[in-house]
């Protein structure tokens, strides 16, 4: 397979994931911070800016300002609107090799989202992410019962499963922000629709610890961080040439082994004591993958000069 094809299937998955877990976020928040003081909710506002992973030009005055910016705001890499914008654009540049169901679904997808938010007649705020999530999840559906299980379908699956892990360690790190009561968890466990999953799972929302385990390392939750980096590594495992060994730190299986054994071996207690700094620890191990994933398969070659 091309490096390039690899790198836009790779990326299909991770924009996916991330227009959805983030339109989830905004559509779960956004009626929460309405009901604070203008003054809370100002800086709830800011605090979920920056766990986006932005800086914006100006203060976050209102909860509207974050939903416009971190929504439909075109000139953040990681809002709604850009994030299907460049989903769109990989598809286009692999549209001989993903199906054709799941090209058209993205592309009427961003056409779709164009016309929605610029009449604002159509649908509100929560009608519109309502949209979107339901948007990705057809898109995940044609990617898990169309594409055949190649090298395209496991550099799509590393991605969003990637992806995934990122953004439910920021939908706890936006948590951290809040009051440590019980409808702050249901808040987070809603935005990781996880919400009642675990509730038929436990039954009881104000056990702070069993909630942390579950969003961590249940294997029954497709969505929890072990199983998401499980499913990447078994997948990583597919594309290597050499299936017997678990490589170096070269090598994406080394990464992702460490990162699915480190996540089941770890002291609930100690997540719990330490929750924001173990959020981090997830989002740099995401990082420190992509980086890996990157030298290994999608090789950039430096741009030509002309002599003089």
């Amino acid at each position: 397979m091309l490096s390039r094809i690899a790198e836009s299937c790779y990326w299909i998955g991770r924009l996916v994931e991330r227009a959805d877990y983030t339109a989830r976020l905004l559509d779960v928040h956004y009626h929460n911070l309405l009901q604070n003081h203008p003054t809370e909710s100002g800086e709830l506002a800011n605090h979920l800016v920056s766990v986006m992973g932005t800086i914006p030009n100006r203060p976050i005055g209102d909860i509207d300002h974050a939903i416009n910016y971190i929504g439909f705001d075109v000139s953040f890499s990681g809002s709604i609107s850009d994030s299907i914008m460049q989903l769109a654009e990989n598809a286009k540049g692999v549209r001989d090799t993903i199906p054709a169901e799941l090209f058209e679904a993205i592309h009427a997808t961003y056409v779709e989202l164009q016309d929605s938010y610029f009449d604002e007649n159509i649908c509100s705020n929560h009608e519109l992410f309502k949209w979107v999530r339901n948007r990705c999840m057809l898109i995940h559906g044609i990617i898990d019962e169309a594409m055949a299980r190649d090298e395209s379908y496991h550099f799509l699956n590393i991605g969003r499963c990637l992806e995934r892990i990122d953004m439910s360690a920021r939908m706890v790190a936006v948590r951290c922000a809040m009051d440590d009561d019980a409808p702050g968890w249901i808040t987070m466990l809603r935005s990781c629709g996880a919400f009642e999953a675990f509730v038929r799972f436990k039954g009881d929302t104000h056990n702070t610890k069993e909630i942390i385990e579950f969003l961590l390392r249940n294997s029954h939750f497709p969505r929890s961080i072990l199983s998401s980096a499980s499913a990447a590594l078994a997948s990583a495992q597919q594309l290597s040439g050499n299936p017997e060994s678990i490589g170096n730190e070269s090598d994406p299986r080394f990464a992702l082994g460490r990162l699915c054994a480190e996540i089941e071996f770890k002291s609930i207690e100690d997540v719990h004591d330490n929750l924001l700094e173990e959020v981090f620890y997830l989002q740099k191990g995401v990082m420190s993958i992509n980086k890996v994933m990157v030298d290994k398969y999608f090789h950039h070659t430096i741009a030509i000069e002309w002599r003089r």
